[in-house]
């Protein structure tokens, strides 16, 4: 049972990995695209 927790803890924690990941890229993308419009 333990075994079977820390996967799903681990799979938890590289999903939210990807997704603060894929967060900053967008905010690194809005603000290249801000210096753009300057």
């Amino acid at each position: 049972m333990a075994k079977v927790k820390a996967k799903a803890v681990k799979k938890a924690i590289k999903a939210r990995r990807a997704k603060i990941e894929k967060h900053e890229g967008k905010l690194k993308k809005l603000k290249k695209l801000l210096k753009k419009a300057k």
